[in-house]
C-alpha cells in the first residue's frame, strides 16, 4: 500500500508527545468545486462536519499530527521492521 504514488504514510513514534490523533480518527476532504468537509470518529458515532471553523481546525490538527510524525520513507522502513521481529 505505502509503495503506491497516491498513498502516504507516515508513523508518529512513541517518543512523541501527546498529539491530535490520539482523541480519535479523523479526515478532511478536498472536494473541488465545493466546500471542504471533516469526518470525525468518535466513541459513539462516526460526524460528518461541514461547518468552515470546525474544517480548518481539523485541518491544522492534520497539519499538527503530520509535523510529529516521521518522514515517509523512515515510517515504511519502521513498519518493515516491525514486521520482521
Amino acid at each position: 500500500m505505502g509503495a503506491r504514488p497516491n498513498v502516504t504514510i507516515q508513523v508518529v513514534p512513541e517518543s512523541a508527545a501527546a498529539y491530535a490523533g490520539l482523541s480519535g480518527a479523523f479526515g478532511v476532504a478536498d472536494i473541488p468545486g465545493e466546500a471542504d468537509v471533516a469526518y470525525l470518529e468518535t466513541g459513539i458515532e462516526g460526524i460528518t462536519v461541514r461547518q468552515p471553523t470546525l474544517v480548518d481546525s481539523a485541518a491544522r490538527m492534520f497539519d499538527d499530527m503530520r509535523d510529529e510524525a516521521l518522514p515517509r520513507s523512515k515510517s515504511l522502513e519502521l513498519i518493515a521492521e516491525v514486521e520482521r521481529s
